[in-house]
């Protein structure tokens, strides 16, 4: 749990990098600036598989079961974290999402996992970082969609890190026959169901201009925005969201879940 002053800095004021996300009308008290207590950055995935690589890299020192989540709290690139599951679907993700900041007040949320692709540019490995990110099967693009942005702040450092080198072999299947590439920008796009169609993919890329599609982003984006998170989703391509979807899903999720794990380390240990 954090310290008394951490939460006092959570309720009265708002952390550096949060009045970054919330724009220029936030003012920070010099006392709240130099508070001596390191941030606490929260690492949230969907599935195992997704969750697996950082845990790997993760220094695990302790972990706690709060409402039925099980949160992994350690060090990871050299920085506080606690990592956990939100589960697949829009449900589990707001429930999850919601205990996680009620527990351990984290100064920012980083979600890494897999997604699938829609903007026909992407391919399977490739990691995309959306600027925002909205549901796809509610309304459409007029005053009915409503949009969550990812912390600007976190998008530049996304943008300026070092990329560490990316996964092209999985690990049962061919190789990919390129190197996948890291995308920063764009639109991220949520829905309640799996994606599997040339036509489905079709009518959200024409309607929402849409990198990726997952079943899970923007429910976070969302309560991270109501209770004045900085967030950044770090999803990589496991399937192209058309036919065979199913079939290239359960064949480049542990690769694509990887890639995702290492952009999301890089731009953890670029928060300096």
């Amino acid at each position: 749990m954090r310290r008394l002053s951490s939460l006092i800095l959570y309720v009265f004021a708002i952390p550096l990098l949060l009045a970054a996300c919330s724009g220029p009308t936030n003012t920070i008290p010099d006392w709240i600036a130099n508070a001596d207590d390191p941030p606490l950055y929260a690492i949230v995935s969907a599935m195992p598989v997704e969750l697996s690589f950082l845990l790997e890299a993760t220094a695990v020192s302790e972990t706690t079961i709060v409402e039925g989540v099980l949160f992994h709290h350690g060090k990871l690139a050299g920085k506080n974290v606690v990592l956990s599951l939100a589960g697949v679907g829009l449900e589990g993700a707001v429930t999850s999402t919601e205990t996680l900041v009620d527990a351990f007040m984290p100064d920012a949320i980083l979600f890494s996992g897999v997604a699938g692709g829609i903007d026909p540019t992407l391919r399977i490995g490739d990691v995309s970082i959306a600027e925002r990110w909205t549901r796809h099967d509610v309304g459409l693009m007029n005053d009915e969609t409503k949009w969550y942005p990812a912390c600007p702040e976190l998008v530049a450092v996304a943008r300026s890190v070092r990329k560490p080198q990316m996964v092209i072999c999985p690990r049962l299947g061919d190789c990919l026959t390129y190197t996948p590439r890291v995308d920063v920008g764009g639109n991220g796009v949520t829905g309640a169901r799996f994606i599997s169609s040339e036509e489905q993919t079709s009518w959200i890329y024409d309607h929402f201009s849409a990198m990726t599609v997952d079943m899970e982003t923007s429910e976070i984006a969302r309560v991270a925005h109501t209770r004045r998170i900085p967030f950044l989703a770090v999803r990589s391509v496991s399937d192209r969201a058309q036919g065979g979807a199913q079939n290239e899903f359960r064949t480049y999720a542990a690769l694509a879940s990887e890639n995702a794990a290492r952009i999301t380390m890089a731009v953890l240990a670029g928060l300096d």
